[in-house]
């Protein structure tokens, strides 16, 4: 198993050590989103072309993440596309959007624990949007809870509640953003 890493924002960072990754963004569809943690063999931030354009800088922490046993857990980005019947045109999308980086991803089907990460390296230091919400993240006890509110009150893709049922984000027609389902 080659090593892993996870790219994420501060805030995220603050909930990812004590709950470990249990969420990402993984478009099926345009209107189709699942939750599950996304990995990447390519430890350089400047090639993670997807987080630009967020609110939130994704790209500020690097995690390194060794998983024990793959399983039927870890797939490949392709592979997970593939189960997932993602239309080819949507496929070649994002990974054109993506700087061509796909071959390098990593989809986890449930949560990565704090154990399995090894390392952290602060790339960037907060600022901005990450800045403000990392410290309001610091007076709530479970990322689920920050959802919650956030949602309510942050308009920015990046920030996003699931359906613990089927792992998906639904948007309304027509909308720009995702709509919160709970």
């Amino acid at each position: 198993m080659p090593e892993l890493y996870h790219f994420t924002c501060h805030t995220w960072w603050h909930f990812i050590r004590s709950e470990g990754i249990n969420r990402g963004e993984v478009p099926i569809t345009q209107d189709r989103v699942l939750q599950f943690p996304g990995l990447t063999e390519d430890p350089k931030a400047v090639n993670q072309h997807w987080a630009l354009g967020s609110a939130l800088d994704k790209g500020a922490v690097r995690l390194t993440v060794q998983i024990p046993r793959a399983g039927r857990l870890l797939t490949t980005w392709r592979a997970f596309h593939e189960q997932h019947q993602t239309a080819r045109r949507w496929y070649r999308d994002l990974d054109e959007a993506s700087g061509w980086q796909a071959r390098y991803w990593w989809i986890y089907a449930g949560t990565i624990p704090p154990i399995w990460i090894t390392s952290h390296e602060i790339l960037r230091p907060p600022s901005g949007v990450d800045a403000q919400l990392l410290d309001e993240a610091s007076s709530y006890r479970s990322s689920r809870e920050f959802l919650r509110d956030k949602c309510r009150s942050v308009d920015m893709h990046s920030i996003l509640d699931i359906d613990p049922a089927s792992g998906l984000i639904e948007l309304k027609p027509g909308a720009d953003e995702p709509s919160r389902l709970r």
